[in-house]
């Protein structure tokens, strides 16, 4: 329809322009410029769990597969700790008595290398000792020998190993415990050692007068030392492998952004720092007093892992150096709980009981076993349970915990570094972000979340070290460089406080329009890895950032009335006001979207509070579509419309273009949190879909005289927007007809509509009798039906 006003034209169209604009701004050609995060180096800047995400040289990010039942032997050159001494040490080969040089071919995967020792040496340099860097819970011990010209296998030897426990303070001598010697020689190239825990009573009975040992199937272990009994001929060793349980994912917590603490509050890393030598202290209480005891911790792992199994490695008098240190203090007891990070209405984690330990009937276990089916664990709660010892003041050490599972994490969170879209280009001013895609392959089960945030403020962080890599107060850092100890400085950049939260999810990875404010000239990502099956696993190439330049520095808006009478005919202001700033182009579009039953002969525009002709106005039930009739830098400008709202907290959206690069669109934000947002006040207190439902006339006399020859149906759909359908019955329950209904937006009455003339779905005409009328609407709980009757008269 057209209108004339004073010498100018208006022209108002109902077509799908809200549809066209929505493909332009899902349009790949949105932003002049685009920045790609793609790269391994650039992935590499990415603040994640630390040993959880592979990066292959082509940018591919993945999660890491967890093993079970590995090889320790494979990986020992990852593992570092402490000697004696305080001295940094990598696993690996601790040291040989023969021949050291060639002692690391006995690691490398490569049983076409070997290791020999000298002929010429002693027979008692004929030994060599492995460092596994860490303790693992071993299982077996495997010797693989060349046997081919110049290399034999050796004949007569003895396998060791030790948990890594010193029997001498300060010096790195370790008891070791036989775990395989050859009784006769030895002539074949694999030779194999199960490896398994066993500890007796000194009476060997319990106070019934059975015999009682405990037992595991693995035994904790650090070093592997092998020495030959007596020498043979060209005798090698190509191959040691020690087989465990799998990886402990207990290791490296704090690595990967994990914590642990104590109900003292006091943390430290001795229950996952892979050594038997430090330990943490478990009050021993009742189990009323375990929370006034500080008697527990909570873990935090760091990512979502699948596990299946825990071990707890506790005191054991009768090993390495313990007897010589410690009094026999064993663990009465304890309660083990898990959570995958949910959390209770009060905001607690949600934890549930995994394991429950009494430990007070003789024999007394050391070490702990659980098997359990496969959990998503992130959490781990552990508290003393069921103490009442003599000996209840004291507390019980325990060494080690160790944490199995097969599979890839079941969710990995990845952070971006700060990216500076101003940096980018050059001017060091916001940028309009219109975009973000993504390249990933996300296999059924599995699903990759990504989030953003923006902001155009950081705060400056300056850290100060010593030589060691300690971090220090600033006046001790000065003055280290009197001494020439002073380390480095660290200065770290972090969002400042007009950053916004984590946007929400987006869903489109061909293309989708930016969800946090913009313009802004730094934006963060927060992407998660998600899997419910642990044998596989999403994986992510590249994330694109679209930008261009602001159409105006920022563009503001917000909507008047916020609250309003359900499905009722409104007239709404929608207010925008831009900040201009040299350079801005400005703009002379403007797009309103979210509305529903906009009346097009309703809508006006005002500049600066004074209204004016636009070029052209377009309007669909969802959106306005404004062509200014010049260019707006500074102004405000309100668009006024009448509408009818249906759904509670009902987001408008704005947009303005320039119309010389319609290619570029500029979000206008909120002036403040749900600014833009309109409520229903009354319908969070009805769980209705159909209301107002009503049928004129009552009785109809479909005979073609004109006179109450069909029934007029009208309803309000609440809450959903999907399309109703009405159907026609007989009071047997036989389906007589059906139609969709049609939207109406006549002011005053209610929005939906149909009419039924008294025919079948053939197009008959219906005898005369009681029919029933039932309106139903689809919805993400079911379908809602709502019934009333209807007569047929002739």
């Amino acid at each position: 329809m057209d209108r004339e006003e004073g010498n100018k034209k208006v022209s108002l169209r109902t077509t799908g322009a809200f549809l066209l604009i929505f493909i332009l701004l899902s349009s790949l050609k949105l932003s002049a410029r685009v920045y790609t995060i793609g790269d391994k180096p650039q992935w590499e800047r990415w603040k994640y769990p630390k040993g959880t995400i592979e990066i292959s040289d082509q940018g591919e990010v993945k999660p890491v597969y967890f093993h079970k039942q590995i090889n320790a032997v494979a990986n020992a050159h990852r593992f570092k700790h402490l000697n004696a001494k305080g001295k940094e040490v990598v696993g690996g080969i601790k040291d040989a008595g023969s021949n050291p040089k060639d002692a690391p071919n006995i690691l490398d995967g490569n049983p076409d290398t070997w290791w020999k020792p000298d002929p010429e040496d002693d027979l008692q340099d004929w030994w060599v000792d492995i460092d596994l860097g860490r303790v693992v819970a071993a299982t077996k011990v495997r010797l693989i020998f060349p046997d081919t010209t110049g290399a034999k296998p050796f004949e007569q030897f003895t396998v060791y190993v030790s948990p890594g426990i010193s029997t001498v303070s300060g010096k790195d001598i370790f008891d070791y415990i036989i775990v395989g010697r050859t009784t006769e020689p030895n002539k074949s190239e694999v030779v194999e050692y199960d490896l398994c825990y066993t500890r007796h009573g000194e009476a060997d009975t319990t106070k019934y007068g059975e015999y009682w040992e405990e037992t595991a199937d693995f035994l904790p272990t650090q070093y592997v030392g092998i020495v030959l009994d007596a020498k043979n001929k060209d005798a090698a060793l190509a191959e040691v492998e020690v087989i465990t349980v799998g990886e402990n994912l207990a290791l490296r917590t704090v690595e990967r952004g994990g914590s642990w603490m104590p109900g003292s509050g006091k943390p430290n890393n001795a229950l996952f720092d892979g050594d038997m030598e430090t330990m943490w202290p478990l009050p021993m209480c009742s189990d009323t007093e375990w929370e006034s005891r500080k008697a527990y911790f909570e873990w935090d792992l760091g990512a979502l892992f699948w596990l299946d199994e825990i071990h707890l490695l506790g005191y054991n008098p009768g090993w390495g150096g313990f007897g010589l240190r410690r009094p026999d203090r064993w663990i009465e007891g304890y309660i083990i709980m898990i959570s995958d990070g949910a959390r209770t209405p009060g905001g607690k984690l949600d934890y549930e009981p995994l394991i429950d330990v009494y430990n007070r009937e003789i024999p007394q276990r050391r070490f702990f076993k659980h098997t359990f089916p496969r959990r998503k664990v992130r959490y781990l709660f552990l508290r003393t349970a069921h103490g009442l010892s003599s000996w209840r003041t004291e507390s019980a050490d325990i060494f080690e915990i160790q944490l199995y599972g097969q599979g890839y994490p079941a969710r990995v969170t990845m952070e971006s570094d700060l990216i500076d879209l101003g940096a980018l280009i050059g001017d060091k001013r916001s940028k309009n972000i219109t975009q973000i895609s993504w390249v990933a392959k996300a296999p059924p089960g599995t699903k990759i979340e990504l989030r953003t945030c923006s902001g155009d403020s950081l705060v400056e962080e300056i850290h100060y070290y010593d030589k060691a890599g300690n971090e220090i107060p600033k006046h001790k850092w000065e003055r280290l460089k009197r001494i020439n100890m002073q380390g480095e400085k660290k200065i770290i950049h972090r969002p400042g406080t007009d950053w916004s939260t984590w946007s929400r999810l987006y869903r489109n990875p061909g293309g989708e329009r930016f969800l946090s404010p913009s313009p802004k000239r730094y934006v963060k990502f927060q992407v998660r890895l998600l899997s419910d099956d642990p044998e596989i696993a999403p994986s992510l190439s590249s994330i694109s950032i679209h930008y261009s330049n602001p159409l105006v520095k920022r563009v503001t808006g917000q909507i008047a009335p916020q609250a309003v009478r359900v499905d009722q005919d409104t007239v709404f202001t929608y207010l925008i006001t831009p900040t201009w700033v040299p350079g801005n182009s400005g703009f002379d579009r403007i797009l309103v979207a979210g509305t529903l039953g906009v009346e097009g002969n309703t809508v006006s525009v005002e500049s600066n509070g004074q209204q004016i002709v636009p070029r052209s106005i377009t309007v669909t039930g969802d959106s306005i579509f404004v062509l200014l009739p010049s260019i707006v830098r500074q102004q405000e400008i309100a668009i006024n419309f009448r509408a009818r709202i249906i759904r509670n907290s009902t987001l408008f959206e704005a947009f303005v273009n320039h119309s010389r690069w319609p290619e570029v669109w500029q979000r206008v934000d909120p002036v403040e949190r749900g600014a833009t947002t309109v409520s229903i006040p009354s319908l969070p207190a009805t769980e209705r879909l159909i209301d107002h439902l009503s049928i004129s006339p009552g009785i109809i006399t479909p005979n073609g005289d004109g006179i109450s020859d069909q029934a007029v149906i009208k309803f309000i759909v609440l809450k959903v927007e999907k399309t109703p359908m009405v159907r026609i019955y007989n009071l047997a329950g036989d389906k007589i007809c059906e139609f969709a209904a049609r939207k109406s937006i006549s002011e005053g009455k209610p929005s939906w509509r149909a009419i039924w003339r008294g025919e079948d779905s053939s197009g008959e005409k219906v005898a005369p009798g009681i029919y029933i009328c039932q309106v139903s609407v689809e919805a993400e709980s079911g379908k809602t039906v709502s019934n009333q009757t209807i007569r047929v008269a002739y």
